[in-house]
């Protein structure tokens, strides 16, 4: 199942966009573009303890500014899994295990920079 095709539960921050988007030069048909602007920016989505495993892509989208970074962290239940800075231009596979778990949170924090954060997760989607 894709997260781009589910609503988040709870959010903090501006809407997230489920739709095709760039990010580090490639094409994501299935992406969420998380968008926030200031710290605590974060979107949570019920996985009702039905899936054993989360997989996507994660990076700045492709209209970042190089000077901004942001820190991303995913946290499943409240327990970090990810938790990396990253710039344009970089971009992460995540594979995280996500057995008997109720939420799934994007946390997004700007580090450098006045922009606000757009962080692309690709092909977000959760397996049994």
């Amino acid at each position: 199942m894709l997260l781009s095709d589910m609503d988040p539960v709870e959010r903090n921050g501006q809407d997230s966009v489920s739709g095709v988007t760039k990010a580090n030069g490639v094409t994501y048909v299935h992406a969420l573009t998380l968008k926030g602007c200031g710290d605590g920016t974060y979107d949570d989505y019920d996985l009702s303890r039905e899936w054993s495993t989360f997989t996507a892509t994660v990076s700045p989208s492709d209209d970042t500014p190089a000077s901004q970074s942001y820190q991303l962290t995913v946290l499943v239940d409240g327990v970090a899994r990810f938790d990396q800075p990253m710039r344009l231009g970089e971009a992460w596979d995540l594979d995280i295990p996500v057995n008997g778990a109720l939420r799934i949170r994007f946390q997004m924090t700007r580090l450098t920079g006045s922009d606000c954060e757009h962080i692309v997760v690709g092909n977000p989607q959760v397996v049994r």
